[in-house]
């Protein structure tokens, strides 16, 4: 703040002094923008590219389900299978993917070691990751009430 001596005899008037306000936000102003991008809206290889008919590589996902159910059938991919198909379907199978995954999907009622059983064979048979899912029960008719 400077104070300035004027007009009437004696008296003093404040006033403030804007001239080191005005150089400090220019400075800024300056500061900013130097440090701000100048064209933030341009992206680079934001979108992808088309690809071309003979680079295209289909891939097929289909996952391997085995299916243990309660009266002792099983399907291994909606394909009703025995241990021994089992192990030779599992076995051609490990050799021609790249991910080694089985999906195993029971019902309650199915005892533990069962499951596991069939667990074990998958894993000697080259299978890596094992996931499994509990079947909900659909009742039949005569359960009905």
């Amino acid at each position: 703040m400077a104070a300035s001596v004027g007009g009437k005899k004696g008296s003093v008037k404040a006033e403030i002094n804007i001239t080191p306000l005005v150089d400090v936000v220019l400075v800024l102003l300056i500061i900013f923008m130097v440090i701000s991008p100048g064209d933030a809206t341009y992206v680079p290889d934001a979108i992808p590219k088309p690809a071309e008919l003979e680079d295209s590589v289909v891939l097929s996902n289909e996952q391997l389900i085995l299916e243990l159910f309660a009266d002792g059938s099983v399907l291994l991919n909606q394909k009703s299978v025995t241990r021994q198909e089992f192990s030779k379907q599992i076995r051609e199978l490990m050799q021609l993917r790249s991910d080694k995954k089985l999906f195993i999907a029971t019902e309650n009622e199915i005892p533990y070691g069962e499951v596991v059983s069939w667990m074990g064979q998958a894993r000697s048979l080259g299978v890596t990751t094992v996931a499994l899912q509990l079947k909900e029960l659909v009742p039949t008719q005569g359960e009905m009430k």
